[in-house]
């Protein structure tokens, strides 16, 4: 067994075992120092001593409030899911939920019903915290799981404040209505009992459906410890604009933020001109961003009216950056006046979620690389038989263990060696086999490479997962959907890479009804532009066949019935090939 140890010093982890609401406030940092700031008017703000007070309080009427409303009653241990866009209200009930004792789930703000139905129905959520700007479709969702007006009124939260709220929602129970009291809640979960699950967030691990991840008290303390190589400081102004139900905004920069003390400028959602206006307006220092970001900054022109000279730092993630995409960014926005780096980092929602990140200085040396493996982090690189180790240099899955691995239970903890037990997706013991070994090791699925400075390059990909500019687009929820189509025999989905967007496009390859010669060329045309926009109305906006849909006689398959992606992506690759030739 080859297994690879990271660069950095490890850290004693002891003092991680504690609820996540005490950890992230226990760090030196003053109680006046502004935590957050709603970016989109700048009149919203919280102070850290603010904060904290504020969800303790919550916490307290999350735990005793809500039957006296005629709501059902929240005890340690119950799920409650979020659905909503960023806002100042989502780290505030993130982390009084933190000190009640409450596990959350967090549910995409640009969810359908069906979508929603699923998670909430899958994560057994007792209430779900909605914005009012997504409630239609909450709603719309429990009409369609039967549950009756007067249970609605009962499961349902409005997660904002009295005064951002239409009247003709004043009889629907808010944050503030939860808020008020002069008790406080603050669930313990010292010692083994940080290895309880804080977090559910959704993930497709490496193939099917999405499931939900546990992640503990302990994995996001853990994380918050070990991503310490990075560089946000106290003094940094950070802009959060990637979605906090995605586990790179929620820990990431959310938790992480509040624990070294930054002060972080929310905006609802990623809108290039809203981006850019925040950065000049707050004189953002460093944000986190992914590649289809970094596109848009490198060539946009709209990026030529802003001052971007208070930037120091762009931290990329969620998909792989390329080195040319990075440099053109780097170079355009260093002429607006900036000074900026940009780095990126690797990790996965089952690793809480950031295993690898870049130093500032190997950015030029090292060119395309993810980093350097975290502090308390193992790696291993398998082959295909996954088995045995390759040989170094060589490519190979890459496996993981350690401390923020998704739920798990250790026989020891601090900085020795620690061996671990994993639980890791939430009521479904198939998947996690099928994704942990039973000595601990995750199987992310990427291929990698590290070379002999344990800088680690990821290569290809072995899961069958798509990632549109970020966000997981599992192959099989569009495949089902796509057989439900009355004229779809079979059908298949891939990822194709766009250099245009950094970001891969999912496409959708069908076989029709009575086979593909039963239709000629134009009506074979026709079939795949109905059936794109067909599911461009049923799914969320990043599950988009943005890729196209095409007409085949038959979907390649092994002789266990998988489907041979590879096949048609080598298809893929070749039609490409074939319309640029016809071009020249």
């Amino acid at each position: 067994m080859r297994i690879y140890n990271s660069h950095f010093p490890p850290f004693d982890l002891s003092v991680a075992r504690c609820s996540v609401f005490d950890y992230v406030f226990s760090s030196p940092v003053p109680g006046h120092k502004v935590a957050f700031i709603d970016g989109t008017n700048g009149s919203r703000r919280v102070t850290r001593d603010g904060l904290k007070e504020m969800c303790l309080s919550l916490a307290y009427g999350l735990r005793n409030n809500l039957e006296k409303m005629g709501a059902h009653p929240l005890h340690r241990g119950d799920v409650v899911m979020i659905f909503s866009p960023n806002s100042l209200e989502y780290p505030v009930m993130l982390l009084a939920a933190a000190a009640a004792g409450i596990r959350v789930t967090l549910a995409n703000a640009a969810y359908t019903p069906k979508e929603l139905a699923y998670q909430y129905k899958d994560s057994t959520a007792m209430h779900v915290f909605v914005d009012p700007v997504v409630l239609p479709v909450l709603l719309e969702t429990l009409t369609s799981l039967g549950v009756s007006d007067k249970d609605v009124q009962r499961r349902v939260v409005l997660m904002a404040f009295s005064d951002r709220i239409d009247e003709k929602f004043k009889d629907w129970i808010k944050l503030d209505d939860l808020i008020g009291t002069e008790k406080a809640e603050r669930a313990a979960f010292d010692g083994m009992q940080s290895n309880t699950t804080l977090f559910l967030p959704y993930s497709s691990g490496t193939s099917g459906l999405p499931k939900g991840v546990e992640t503990t008290h302990f994995n996001v303390n853990s994380l918050v410890t070990v991503v310490s190589p990075s560089e946000i400081c106290e003094s940094d102004i950070i802009l959060a604009v990637l979605p906090f139900f995605h586990i790179y905004g929620l820990v990431q920069i959310l938790m992480f933020n509040v624990f070294r003390g930054a002060t972080t400028i929310i905006l609802p959602r990623f809108d290039l001109n809203n981006f850019c206006n925040a950065i000049e307006k707050f004189h953002i220092t460093f944000a986190y961003v992914v590649p289809p970001i970094l596109v848009l900054l490198a060539t946009h022109p709209l990026v030529e009216k802003f001052d971007f000279s208070s930037l120091r730092l762009f931290f990329s993630g969620a998909a792989p950056l390329s080195a040319d995409t990075a440099l053109r960014a780097q170079t355009r926005l260093r002429a607006r006046g900036g000074n900026v780096l940009i780095m990126q980092g690797y990790g996965l929602t089952e690793t809480s979620p950031t295993s690898h990140m870049m130093i500032t200085w190997a950015i030029t040396t090292k060119a395309g690389s993810v980093g350097r493996l975290l502090p308390n982090l193992q790696t291993r690189l398998i082959c295909e038989d996954e088995e045995t180790d390759v040989e170094p240099g060589q490519p190979g899955e890459l496996w993981i263990k350690g401390p923020t691995v998704m739920r798990q239970v250790s026989s020891a903890w601090g900085h020795e060696h620690i061996s671990f037990v994993n639980r890791g997706y939430w009521r479904n013991e198939k998947a996690t086999r099928a994704s942990i070994t039973p000595d601990g090791w995750f199987k992310t699925g990427d291929i990698a490479v590290v070379d002999q400075d344990g800088f680690y390059f990821i290569v290809d990909r072995k899961k069958e997962l798509i990632k549109y500019k970020g966000f997981q687009v599992p192959p099989a929820e569009l495949e089902g959907l796509l057989l439900s189509h009355p004229q779809v025999e079979d059908a298949a989905v891939i990822g194709l890479m766009s250099k245009a967007e950094a970001t891969e496009l999912p496409r959708g390859y069908i076989v029709p009804k009575g086979g593909l010669s039963s239709l000629d060329t134009h009506a074979q045309s026709q079939l795949a532009i109905e059936i794109q926009e067909w599911v461009k109305s049923k799914v969320a906006y990043h599950k988009q066949l943005r890729g196209g849909v095409v007409c085949i006689d038959i979907i390649p398959k092994s002789a266990s019935g998988k489907i041979l992606r590879r096949v048609l992506r080598d298809m893929a690759v070749q039609e490409a090939e074939a319309i640029e030739h016809a071009r020249l």
